[in-house]
């Protein structure tokens, strides 16, 4: 016999302090449940022989010990009374017929604990319940005791997924409370036994669960730039003049920098050495890769993450990815890791097969960047349903069509759209109101839309400018495939906006008809790789609206490099700019008008993703319209429109690691100082991919009604970030500041 079941048999502590109704009807002292050898069950203790979902058909005539929570309670009669016990197995029915017991049980508040003696029989067959695993026994109650009496009763547990729930924000208040239903139940117990299958699966794969700190740093490349440029009529003036004499034209010169402080942010954790902070790791990407160079060859961790930002159905302060690194490796080698394969079953098929009980198909998807943003107008697209984006800028430029009047004045203008299948007569006045209200939030264009009609009518508010109108009727029609009942949805506007405008607009109209049931999505989970990203944009708080690969194609190859030389010249004599560390990477020619740009550039991925084997020539070419059109080795894993994770291979060469810090991303080396030293020791090929192992259980689990990242977590915060049972985070006296030579700053102050 192991020594766990003699425990849980022989072993029986003193019980203090519990009081219980005999069948009788006298109070009894306590009696341990220890069960006899001739039955062994694996949850069984002290206080029980079974729990309450072991209580089978099979034991009928068996005596029972139960402990659980008083979940339900019907009244029938002085003589009768039915109640329902849980626990976190199951539940079971409880019959009483005697009339103390029944007493005892009615002034026992709901979601009290008790310890249940009883002898299990056959439920009568007019009285069989089908929907719970055991309706067909129950327990008559013999003994009951009290063991914990329920005080406080905010609201009632939900014994029903279909069950109306109180307000989330009372929910998450009496979290522990909340915790006790069925839905947040299953939710946890999947979470551990995913979480368990992929340790498996890692460790048999040759990973190394290795742990590295939270504490860390703070790194530059999520800090938010505040510098405010002032530039004086002076600087102006010599751009001015420089451009002008170059070009002899007239330009309305804009030179302009945004304070704006979008994005996450680092949480900054105090010490008590003056001035000197650590900051909570958003990822433990230089740790990992440091691993990489220190000789190991798979890693991975259940990492917890930190990130200051706003709040989202899908991000929490607080998360947990699964980070995974390797060495020597290339990036189809990290894919293949992740994605299903005939060879073995893989991490991301593994948890899938004992999160969800399906089997994933063999290989997934795969699209380029520039190609998921041409045809849905997303870096991670939605498969479950078509809708995809279609330009039609050449078929409608020479129409005289006021809505798209002032577009054709900007670089770059393009008309697009999707089409609605079957969706004319839900698109009513209302609904296309709702719509472009959905859309005017967003920052968006004017929306129109296209009827065809049952009846063969077509309707637009557009066709009044096209006489006749016809031919627009037609051309529209056959390239959007249009049939009767379907409507087309079109906006204009510069191609850059446009396109990631019409993908929320394309999953807002998906989500509209699908909640009306005009669509019908297609079921399962439908996964995508999305590869070949750009490897570095224009930094998020960066006023800049193009890019150079824009422009290049605007401005003959003879006024290119006289603009971009004049300019360079023109900026190295402002010093303000260059101290700042800001590079050129915008100049924008239409007519006779000049916008000047002046910005930063960032990792689309992260400061430490190598380029593209193709284009890594472009990346130390030293020009910055070749760097802007480099793409990277960085790849996302998506599936249902969510990003699940992304990941990369690494740039290990310390001098291209460095030019890509400073002389690309102006950053200060310094601060990297520990993984570029590193490098120089000697580095293998190296890459990985993180997941969010959140998102990862919010995904197996919406068909489940999982709503959120906080349907998925034990202990999550609330949407505005704060911890509801504790009040965290919380003011502190100054006294408790001062240890960390702190000063909370008041509201009016000044910033020293």
């Amino acid at each position: 016999m192991s020594a766990l079941r003699y425990y849980s048999f022989y072993v029986v502590p003193l019980i203090r302090n519990h009081a219980h109704v005999g069948s009788l009807g006298k109070l009894v002292a306590p009696t341990s449940a220890a069960p006899s050898r001739r039955t062994r069950y694996f949850h069984s203790t002290a206080l029980r022989t079974h729990t309450c979902e072991e209580i089978r058909a099979s034991l009928i005539g068996h005596p029972t010990t139960l402990a659980g929570w008083i979940a339900s309670k019907r009244h029938v009669n002085s003589n009768l009374m039915f109640a329902t016990l849980r626990d976190h197995y199951g539940s079971v029915q409880l019959t009483l017929e005697n009339g103390d017991l029944i007493e005892a049980i009615e002034s026992l508040p709901l979601e009290s604990t008790a310890q249940i003696k009883g002898i299990i029989q056959k439920r009568p067959e007019q009285m069989v319940n089908n929907s719970m695993i055991n309706g067909d026994v129950e327990v008559v109650v013999q003994d009951m005791t009290q063991l914990g009496r329920a005080t406080n009763h905010p609201f009632r547990v939900s014994p029903s997924q279909n069950s109306s729930l109180p307000k989330e924000e009372l929910r998450l208040l009496h979290r522990s409370l909340d915790l006790r239903r069925q839905q947040l139940q299953n939710a946890i117990v999947t979470r551990s036994k995913v979480a368990s299958a992929a340790r498996k699966f890692l460790e048999g794969n040759g990973f190394l669960d290795i742990e590295t700190p939270t504490l860390f740093k703070r790194t530059p490349d999520t800090h938010i730039m505040t510098h405010s440029i002032i530039a004086d009529q002076q600087c102006l003036q010599l751009l001015y003049e420089s451009i002008h004499k170059c070009l002899v034209l007239s330009p309305n010169l804009s030179l302009t920098h945004s304070n704006s402080s979008g994005g996450a942010a680092e949480f900054l954790v105090p010490t008590q050495r003056r001035g000197e902070f650590y900051a909570l790791v958003q990822s433990p990407q230089q740790y990992k890769q440091l691993l990489m160079i220190g000789g190991f060859d798979r890693y991975y961790q259940f990492a917890r993450c930190y990130r200051d930002e706003g709040g989202r159905l899908d991000r929490q302060p607080e998360f947990t990815q699964i980070d995974l690194e390797m060495a020597f490796v290339s990036q189809q080698d990290i894919m293949a890791l992740t994605c299903a394969s005939s060879v073995a079953e893989k991490l991301v098929r593994v948890m899938w097969k004992v999160g969800c009980g399906i089997e994933l198909p063999e290989n997934f998807e795969q699209i380029s960047y520039k190609e998921a943003m041409r045809l849905y107008g997303s870096d991670k697209p939605d498969l479950r349903y078509d809708m995809q984006l279609r330009d039609v800028t050449n078929l409608l430029a020479h129409y005289p069509i006021c809505v798209w009047k002032s577009i054709w004045d900007k670089p770059h203008a393009t008309i697009a759209g999707f089409k609605a299948t079957n969706s004319s007569r839900f698109f009513t006045r209302k609904r296309m109101a709702e719509l472009q209200t959905h859309a005017d939030g967003i920052g968006g264009m004017p929306l129109i839309f296209f009827h065809y009609d049952d009846d063969g009518t077509v309707r637009s508010r557009i066709l009044k400018d096209v006489c006749p109108s016809q031919d627009l009727i037609q051309t529209l029609k056959n390239h959007f495939c249009a049939k009767k009942g379907d409507v087309v949805i079109l906006a204009g506007g510069p191609s850059d906006h446009l396109l990631p405008f019409l993908g929320k607009m394309r999953t807002k109209t998906a989500s509209m008809l699908s909640e009306a049931g005009a669509l019908t999505m297609r079921s399962g989970f439908h996964f995508l790789w999305v590869v070949d990203f750009p490897l570095f944009e224009p930094h998020e708080n960066d006023p800049s609206e193009f890019c150079v690969r824009k422009w290049k194609h605007e401005v003959r190859e003879e006024e290119n490099m006289q603009i971009n030389n004049v300019l360079v010249t023109a900026l190295n004599s402002v010093s303000f700019l260059k101290w700042y560390g800001f590079s050129l990477f915008l100049v924008m020619v239409h007519g006779k008008q000049i916008l000047l740009c002046i910005g930063k550039l960032q990792a689309c991925h992260h400061p430490f993703t190598a380029p593209h084997p193709d284009d890594r020539s472009l990346v130390f070419s030293g020009k910055v319209s070749d760097v802007m059109e480099a793409r990277a080795q960085h790849f996302d894993l998506v599936v249902n429109g969510i990003e699940l994770g992304g990941g990369s291979v690494r740039l290990h060469d310390p001098e291209q690691q460095n030019f890509v810090l400073h002389s690309i991303l102006k950053e200060d080396v310094g601060v990297f100082k520990q993984l570029l030293g590193a490098l120089e020791y000697g580095a293998p090929p190296h890459g990985g991919i993180a997941l969010g192992f959140d998102r990862v259980l919010l995904c197996m689990l919406d068909q489940k009604g999982a709503k959120s990242l906080r349907d998925t977590i034990a202990f999550p915060k609330s949407f505005a970030g704060k911890e509801l049972m504790s009040g965290s985070p919380t003011q502190v006296l100054q006294a408790d500041l001062d240890v960390y030579h702190i000063k909370v700053k008041e509201t009016g102050d000044s910033i020293s």
